[in-house]
Parts: structure tokens; sequence; C-alpha cells
């Protein structure tokens, strides 16, 4: 009887432990991936890779991660996965015929990003809904509205079998910024920090990427800042973007004080 108990409880342990692992996995693991997919949109923008294909391998990237941090997750909580995918391989027939809206929308997003028949800052007309395109992603396409608390997200599919009329190529502006710092200061440091601030900066468009160019003279060094941000959000941008720059001046007044 003793036994029967004990092993009751080294059961209901290793469940508890299991379900801990899980849920801490899943949140370091979504933690991560979030983090990977800011890292792999900075390194397509210094790829020189289009805008469209940027955010379409972006989106691919996040849900593959995440289907792999489901299935580790799973298997820290007790489910067998390899019998779950091998039960998913063989009903993969059945699945894809129910899911053949999503398979649809998934290989117009490709025609989409191939094609390119709009790009990311194009402001478009479809149906009864008009905005900005600011992504395109493995489903869905996002439009942003002129009313700020409202966008649209359009299935791949629908965009790729209707007639859409593009107004413009780009709807955004551009902004350009000079730094002049003492030329002791250390350039990565400030480049560093400013890219953390950009993607952070929610004025601040990611596509195109913000551009930091460094110029050097006898006493200082010159920092060429390029961002930018939709026509609508201008003006909180360029003061968003001033009031960085001030920190940063300030901050380096001291040589000796890191930007962190």
């Amino acid at each position: 009887m003793e036994n029967f108990i004990s092993s009751i409880i080294l059961n209901i342990k290793s469940h508890i432990l299991g379900v801990v692992e899980a849920i801490v996995l899943l949140l370091i693991g979504w933690w991560s991936i979030n983090k990977i997919s800011k890292i792999s949109l900075v390194f397509f923008h210094k790829a020189g890779v289009d805008t469209g294909i940027t955010s379409f391998l972006n989106s691919s990237l996040k849900f593959c991660l995440k289907v792999i941090l489901l299935a580790a997750v799973m298997s820290c909580v007790g489910f067998d996965v390899t019998s779950i995918l091998t039960a998913i391989g063989a009903s993969f027939i059945a699945v894809g015929i129910s899911l053949k809206d999503s398979l649809s929308n998934f290989i117009s997003g490709m025609v989409l990003i191939v094609t390119k028949p709009i790009h990311v800052g194009d402001f478009i007309e479809f149906e009864k809904y008009s905005g900005t395109v600011v992504k395109i992603e493995m489903l869905f396409t996002t439009l942003q509205t002129e009313e700020e608390d409202k966008t649209v997200i359009i299935p791949n599919a629908k965009l790729i079998s209707n007639s859409i009329v593009r107004k413009s190529r780009y709807n955004l502006s551009r902004l350009e910024f000079k730094l002049l710092l003492n030329k002791d200061v250390q350039e990565k440091e400030i480049d560093r920090f400013l890219r953390k601030e950009f993607l952070a900066n929610n004025y601040v468009c990611q596509l195109p990427a913000p551009e930091i160019k460094i110029e050097k003279d006898e006493d200082n060094k010159i920092f060429h800042i390029v961002v930018w941000c939709q026509d609508r959000h201008l003006i909180k941008t360029k003061e968003n973007i001033e009031k960085v720059l001030d920190r940063i001046s300030i901050k380096c007044k001291s040589l000796d004080e890191d930007i962190t």
C-alpha cells in the first residue's frame, strides 16, 4: 500500500514538474521567437531583401518557430509528439482539403511576393476598403486605414482574385537627421542604441529600414540618420527622433558615460 501511494505521489510530482517546465519553456520560447523575428528583420534589411519578401519570410519564420515550440511544450507535458506527427502525416490529404482556404491564402501570398502587384507602403482601394499596405504575410495582407484605430486584414486569396486600385507606390515620408558628436565617442554603442530605439518606436517604419551612416572629420563624428514613417505620423515621428537625439547629446557630454 505504501509503495502504491509513493508511486502516485511520484507521478503527481513528475506531472507537476512537466507542467512547470512546459510553462517556462513556452514563456521563454515565445519571448525568444519575438527577439529572433526582430533580428531577422534587421538581417533582411542589411542584406537588401525586398520589403514585401522580408515581411513574408519573417511571418513564415515566426510561424515555423511557433509550431516547433508548441511541439516541444506538448512533449514536456507528456504528449507523444512522434505519434501526433505520424497521425497528422497519415491524414495529410484530409487536413489539406479542410485547410484549402489557408493553403490558397499561402500560395496567393507567395504570388503577391513574386509578382509584386502591390508593395508595402502602397495606398490601395480594395472592395469597400482603402488604406496603406503595412504588412504582406503568409496568409493575410494588412491595411492601415485613414482612421488610426482601424486596420483591415484581407486574405491573400481575395487580393489575387479581385481588382485592386493602387493610388501610389509609396505613401511614406522620409526623415533625415544629423547628429554631431565628439570624435572620442564609441560609434558602435551609439549605433546600437539608435537601432534599439527605432525598433521600439511604433511610428518608425521597419520597411524600409532605418539607415545610419557615420562620417568623421578631425574633431567630430557625424551620424547621418534616415528613417521612414507614414505621412500622417510625420510630426510625431520627427518629435520622437529629436528627443532621442537630445538624450544622446546630453549623455555624450561625459565621455565616460555609456549609452545603455
